[in-house]
């Protein structure tokens, strides 16, 4: 295992990662659904029908609208940008991060999009040479 698997921030990612695929499955089970088909997997998810890794971002509708509850309403705010998105990737819009799909798990959102290396957008504008 080399220096940066055994790092303790990425052991974390993936303990993390592996109780919130935990939880989610005891979610859907409890609500009489059937688990998404991705794999948490660190930050990434991984499609378990075709193995594509894919990038799921994971959004605590209940959580957000507690931490600003003047705009209360996130689900409302989620589905307009995925509305956006789409659009755009209808267009063939350039530098446009594709969705693939969007869930509700419980009290959270997934919106699952096509996964691009290199990191977050503030990562790479912070070393725009790559």
């Amino acid at each position: 295992m080399d220096q940066l698997e055994s790092s303790p921030i990425k052991i974390k990612a993936v303990e993390d990662a592996r109780q919130l695929q935990s939880k989610v499955n005891e979610q859907c089970k409890k609500d009489g659904k059937d688990p998404p088909p991705y794999g948490l997997e660190e930050l990434i998810g991984k499609d378990m029908r075709s193995a594509a890794v894919v990038a799921i971002k994971i959004i605590d509708i209940d959580e957000s609208d507690t931490q600003n509850p003047r705009n209360a309403d996130s689900c409302s705010d989620v589905l307009k940008e995925i509305g956006a998105l789409s659009i755009l990737s209808e267009t063939k819009a350039k530098n446009i991060n594709y969705v693939i799909e969007a869930l509700v798990i419980g009290q959270s959102m997934w919106l699952v999009t096509e996964y691009c290396s290199g990191g977050s957008v503030a990562t790479l504008v912070s070393n725009p040479s790559g």
